[in-house]
């Protein structure tokens, strides 16, 4: 089964659409199925791995999944990724504690940003020690999708996927979500 990537922009969504994934767009391809699978065939999907990191792209990320998750009966596994950063031998860096402290406090921060004071029953959050391609190329082993957020550049540049994002489209053993941050007004 070959699998797909969709990359949300508003009103614009590459593939057929899932009946009932409304503006998101989620195309069979991405499921995985042939055209004509009816609905109750993506059933199969039960976890959704969601990246963050405190940016507008992952809030839309978690907001996103949580919308693809409801109808499906899905848990969301929001992941955040934490390491402390290497440093040259016989050199100690300033400041470089509490790394784990601080990545929970932007977990927890994004996902009341997402949802608000009352997180959904479906909802679960882990913070992980490590870098975010590995850590999330190894989380997807368990999931059966992973949605990303995707901070744009504008110009020609937006029109690239970041370092993290590209390499879990690439590598992921999932299917990958990829959604962009809202338009400001």
């Amino acid at each position: 089964m070959a699998y797909g990537v969709i990359v949300r922009r508003p009103a614009v969504t590459f593939g057929p659409s899932l009946p009932g994934a409304g503006e998101v767009g989620l195309s069979y391809a991405l499921l995985g199925h042939d055209e004509g699978t009816v609905m109750s065939e993506a059933t199969d999907i039960r976890t959704v791995l969601v990246g963050v990191d405190g940016s507008d792209a992952s809030v839309e990320a978690l907001r996103q999944a949580q919308r693809l998750a409801l109808p499906l009966s899905a848990k969301i596994l929001a992941v955040a990724c934490w390491d402390v950063p290497p440093v040259y031998d016989g050199y100690i860096a300033m400041g470089i504690d509490d790394f784990d402290v601080r990545a929970g406090e932007i977990l927890a921060d994004t996902v009341v940003k997402a949802f608000g004071a009352d997180t959904p029953d479906n909802v679960e959050t882990r913070l992980v020690q490590g870098h975010p391609r590995r850590t999330l190329l190894e989380e997807s082993r368990n999931a059966d999708l992973l949605v990303v957020g995707r901070r744009g550049h504008g110009g020609f540049g937006g029109l690239l996927l970041g370092s993290v994002s590209s390499a879990l489209v690439a590598h992921a053993h999932c299917p990958v979500l990829v959604v962009h941050t809202p338009e400001k007004s």
